[in-house]
């Protein structure tokens, strides 16, 4: 490589053309497409371009005609030029109409608990498993750490972090799967925020910072969206002690919950399953 001389300064060379135009400069017809552009003859005098489309296909056709093209780029691609439009469709979206719609309760010790509107419940991972993996790795770092192999401290908690990453991918894709054998149209769940500013004892703040409940939820909408289920996003206030049935909040120190008032007899993250599931949407 030959460098320039001191005081010279190499010039960026563009090896590939690209021109782009916004919506408010363009019109896009079925074979044509129209930019409008100022001259630089320094009057400031604006020209209008036409060029055809080689269009391929009905479909593009009729997508051009019915859209709003908001932006248009031109590049130069193996001697040809292409054009790449964005389009935008204005037209109302008519409600989804859903029979079978689920709501989940995420947690510590039973990470998913599903429950269907016509009634199915099921329970996804093994809490106690995760926990006990997440001891044996922190165990494993204090190890290293008193035989001064700090080294490796670093490659046990980068494998630590994608065993949970692998674990969090077959929980979400459990739960897809089986939305998908329930014919699930709709899967409502909590959007959880502010769970570790919770002030608590000592060992259940470890729990929580080390609760993946961000990326679970992640991973469970985009896959949700991939399969063509809508997941929509509920208050989780309450969800954990409301009865189902007389609507009284009830807080509980076990996995059983027992309602005061009614009677009401069931397991805690069911519970919280079916509150989420008759629960009203905050966002999509």
């Amino acid at each position: 490589m030959i460098y320039p001389k001191k005081g010279y300064h190499l010039k960026p060379i563009v090896k590939k053309h690209i021109c782009q135009w916004q919506g408010q400069t363009l019109k896009v017809y079925d074979d044509a497409i129209s930019v409008t552009f100022l001259t630089a003859d320094g009057w400031g005098r604006a020209q209008v371009i036409k060029a055809n489309l080689n269009s391929r296909g009905d479909y593009i056709r009729e997508q051009l005609r019915r859209l709003q093209a908001m932006l248009v780029t031109i590049k130069k691609i193996n001697n040809k030029w292409i054009a790449m439009i964005v389009l935008k469709d204005n037209s109302t979206l008519e409600p989804l109409k859903v029979e079978n719609i689920a709501g989940i309760d995420l947690g510590i010790k039973c990470p998913i608990v599903v429950k269907t509107s016509n009634g199915k419940i099921k329970f996804i991972g093994n809490g106690r498993y995760l926990a006990f993996r997440r001891r044996w790795f922190r165990s494993k770092r204090k190890e290293l750490i008193n035989q001064n192999k700090s080294y490796l401290v670093k490659k046990i908690a980068n494998k630590e972090e994608r065993w949970m990453r692998e674990q969090d991918h077959q929980l979400s894709r459990e739960l897809v799967n089986y939305l998908k054998e329930n014919d699930v149209r709709l899967l409502k769940m909590e959007k959880l925020t502010g769970i570790r500013d919770i002030k608590t004892d000592k060992k259940n703040t470890l729990r929580l910072h080390q609760w993946s409940f961000y990326r679970l939820s992640q991973y469970i909408q985009y896959k949700c969206e991939d399969a063509g289920i809508q997941v929509e996003l509920v208050n989780p206030k309450y969800t954990s002690q409301s009865c189902p049935k007389c609507k009284r909040k009830n807080k509980t120190n076990t996995r059983t919950y027992r309602c005061i008032q009614c009677g009401y007899v069931s397991h805690r993250d069911i519970i919280g399953a079916t509150n989420v599931l008759s629960a009203t949407t905050i966002t999509k």
